[in-house]
């Protein structure tokens, strides 16, 4: 009978133990995000429109227009729950070989009144940072 006891006791553990199985807290900026940005890349300000939508695991896909010289590209990250970005954004163009590809890296914030601001670097792919980008967006 105490062996029974034990192994049962034993299998109510172990089948307790099943690690986690809840769901993670989603990323809390999860959401389609539209705003503009600024950005002294060549030592030119630039500017231009962006959106981004965020799943509820940190993943970021977006578009992006350039409006200083009329190009667009595209935007793919990642968002910590704390706001911290890590990603790549690629330019596409008509003219060949002004396209490319840099990353781009920084923390984003939540401020009052619904405001996503964030102020990120874009690296070329040799490591040397090109520009400052600053980013206003609103959900929705």
């Amino acid at each position: 009978m105490n062996k029974f006891l034990v192994l049962a006791v034993a299998a109510c553990v172990v089948l307790g133990c099943g690690g986690g199985g809840g769901p993670q807290n989603p990323n809390p900026y999860v959401g389609t995000w539209n705003g503009t940005f600024t950005t002294n890349a060549s030592e030119i300000n630039q500017v231009g429109t962006v959106s981004i939508d965020i799943a509820t695991d940190g993943t970021a896909h977006g578009t992006f227009t350039n409006t200083t010289y009329d190009r667009n590209g595209i935007i793919d990250g990642s968002f910590t729950n704390a706001g911290f970005f890590r990603g790549t954004i690629t330019y596409f163009s008509v003219a060949p070989g002004s396209g490319g590809t840099d990353r781009l890296y920084g923390l984003f914030a939540a401020t009052t009144g619904g405001l996503f601001t964030g102020n990120l670097s874009e690296a070329a792919a040799n490591g040397i940072v090109v520009a400052q980008v600053d980013f206003t967006l609103t959900k929705g």
